[in-house]
């Protein structure tokens, strides 16, 4: 047992975070305290010791959700992400096998593409005639199957200007073929390889005697 400051005979005392005046009384170590049956003051009220009780701030409890309906809500959400998956795969295969059946055209080929190759005159008695050349240029491309282009040419430093029209063909694998002829009569041949949508395109010379390739692409 022990004994509150009152009944030592000191001055009584209050409690801190009590009602001001409530003394302490005997209490025997490890015993309950008894629980108030009174009813909680109101708002406004005074205490003994004349301070106003404050409101007491209203708990809200918060009921966590169900297990069984949270497991419901993430298989509906996982359901949904794997239906929208699906869908994206669907059009993109889809897309891309109509642009995989669709091909190439002469249509692909259509405008003003710049140009630059490169080559080697490998015929010729002297070596004066096996030269090595470069040339730079622009063409126009009618998506008809015709074309023209101009273009200037150095031949192992002797530059000379051209121009030339001629015609085009494109398969559905995006390979096809060029002819030309420029303004002194000369007719040159070239494989060509394009991308699907026509953006730009390789070639490799074909003719006899000279070795040349290039890049061109659209404006």
């Amino acid at each position: 047992m022990r004994m509150c400051p009152r009944e030592r005979g000191g001055a009584a005392r209050r409690h801190a975070g009590r009602d001001a005046g409530a003394p302490y009384a005997w209490v025997e170590s490890g015993s309950k305290l008894p629980q108030s049956t009174a009813p909680p003051p109101s708002p406004g009220s005074m205490s003994p010791a004349g301070m106003p009780f404050a409101p007491v701030p209203a708990l809200v409890a918060i009921q966590r959700p169900k297990r069984k309906e949270s497991v419901e809500m993430k298989n509906r959400y996982l359901v949904t992400i794997g239906l929208l998956a699906v869908g994206i795969a669907a059009v993109g295969a889809d897309v891309g096998m109509s642009g995989a059946g669709e091909g190439c055209s002469p249509r692909t080929l259509k405008g003003s593409y710049v140009y630059a190759l490169s080559g080697f005159k490998t015929g010729g008695e002297t070596a004066a005639q096996r030269t090595p050349f470069g040339q730079a240029g622009r063409e126009m491309f009618h998506g008809d199957g015709t074309m023209s282009g101009v273009g200037t040419a150095s031949f192992n430093g002797k530059t000379a200007r051209t121009t030339y029209k001629g015609t085009y063909t494109m398969n559905a694998d995006c390979s096809g073929t060029v002819t030309f002829t420029d303004n002194q009569g000369q007719a040159s041949n070239y494989d060509i390889f394009a991308d699907h949508g026509g953006e730009s395109f390789t070639y490799v010379q074909t003719d006899a005697a000279i070795v040349s390739a290039g890049w061109e692409r659209r404006e």
